[in-house]
């Protein structure tokens, strides 16, 4: 492995402004698309109402089952009144655990969206700084 001389490893004023410009567009660019998410982010949905007839109307429910993560009961509790759900199996629920799934699953969306997102920031500025 060769190892670099002093003169080879400085960088020309003129490399280091042009690096430095670059750099610059890149914050712009990410501002713009900070301001974006930031306009985009949901707000938090409206809390289940205790006293709504209609939410306790029966609907049909049929969770996904495999043999690996998604294989146990689902527990959920609204304002202390508690169901099971077994996977894999259909089922007639009360429309506010239904909602209450519902809303985990598009949470759950949300997230992997954001993880996918932050990763892929992640690569972007580590080729940027040359890591």
């Amino acid at each position: 492995m060769a190892v670099k001389t002093n003169e080879e490893k400085k960088i020309s004023l003129e490399d280091l402004a042009q690096m430095m410009s670059g750099m610059k567009d890149e914050l712009e660019s990410l501002k713009k698309e900070n301001e974006e998410l930031k306009s985009k982010k949901h707000d938090a949905p409206n809390p289940i109402p205790a006293n709504d007839p209609s939410l306790e109307e029966l609907v049909p429910v049929q969770l996904f089952k495999d043999k690996n993560k998604y294989k146990d009961d689902v527990f959920i509790a609204i304002n202390g009144q508690r169901v099971q759900i077994q996977r894999g199996v259909p089922v007639m629920l009360p429309k506010k655990y239904a909602m209450v799934l519902e809303r985990s699953m598009v949470q759950d969306a949300e997230t992997a969206d954001l993880i996918e997102y932050e990763t892929s920031e992640w690569d972007r500025k580590a080729k940027l700084l040359n890591l």
